[in-house]
């Protein structure tokens, strides 16, 4: 269960998430690479004039303080973040953020996220969107039944308010030690234990791209995460698969992301939000 880094090209540029195979016998046809490109001055503009909700637990906190360093950097866009789930913000553009249910909890999140949108957030915001948190998906979670609830809600919310537009958002990774000794453990079958989580979130990810890709927005924050400045892509080996994994140089913890690794994953949130 050795980390590989795949290289790719970095000349793809869209503004969508592709998933690509993995390069050579290292890698597993599962492997995916986010070649999303950073937001561009245009696109910030256009997120600008969107009223938005994102829902989310601490890493998404990492990711509004990553649009916040962004916009340090491209203050003429004018874009106001405010953090509030009330429906009466929604009066003029902006990005709304909550915390919505309990880590640990998928389930809980699923409920309150739907809670708020129907309290009148449907009604009024333009881009409605909210993520799992790595704490949700350990090696004992049911991945299946926390996606049919997830499919279920989003359907039904869907269906109940067509005018607004639904993001879709891969869950995050947690990164792996790279160090002599894990080496050493894998080489002995002691594997680092957040590999077998990372299954689960994989597994969860993998039905979120079946769903929704070329269907409906799909952020693809793992992918994201997993993927390097030079488009490398970090995974370990489990049962003969690629399992991808958090890049050790965007997180200071093995979970939530660093001043760097939330910019990098600001910068392609925003990218898909200026697209829709």
């Amino acid at each position: 269960m050795n980390r590989q880094i795949c290289q790719r090209p970095r000349n793809l540029l869209v503004l969508s998430v592709l998933f690509l195979s993995g390069c050579g016998k290292e890698a597993d046809t599962n492997m995916t690479v986010s070649t999303i490109a950073p937001v561009s001055e245009q696109g910030l503009q256009n997120v600008a004039k969107k009223k938005i909700f994102f829902g989310h637990q601490s890493v998404g906190y990492d990711i509004i303080q990553g649009v916040g360093d962004v916009l340090k950097q491209n203050s003429a866009a004018g874009m106001k973040i405010v953090e509030s789930a009330d429906p009466g913000v929604f009066t003029a553009p902006l990005l709304a953020h909550a915390r919505v249910g309990r880590n640990s909890d998928p389930e809980s999140k699923i409920r309150e996220f739907s809670e708020r949108v129907r309290a009148g957030i449907g009604e009024r915001a333009d881009v409605v969107t909210f993520k799992f948190c790595y704490a949700d998906f350990e090696k004992t979670t049911n991945s299946a039944q926390v996606f049919e609830a997830y499919r279920a809600a989003m359907a039904e919310l869907s269906k109940a308010y067509p005018n607004t537009r639904f993001v879709h958002i891969t869950v995050p990774l947690k990164a792996t030690s790279r160090g002599w000794k894990t080496h050493i453990k894998n080489l002995l079958g002691r594997p680092h234990p957040f590999i077998a989580d990372n299954v689960r979130r994989d597994e969860f990810n993998e039905m979120m791209r079946k769903e929704y890709t070329g269907r409906q927005p799909l952020f693809d924050l793992a992918a994201v995460e997993a993927t390097r400045a030079d488009g490398g892509v970090s995974f370990d080996k489990s049962g003969g698969k690629a399992v991808p994994s958090l890049v050790n140089e965007y997180t200071y913890d093995s979970g939530h992301l660093n001043e760097r690794g939330r910019k990098y994953v600001a910068e392609r949130f925003l990218a898909l939000l200026a697209s829709l």
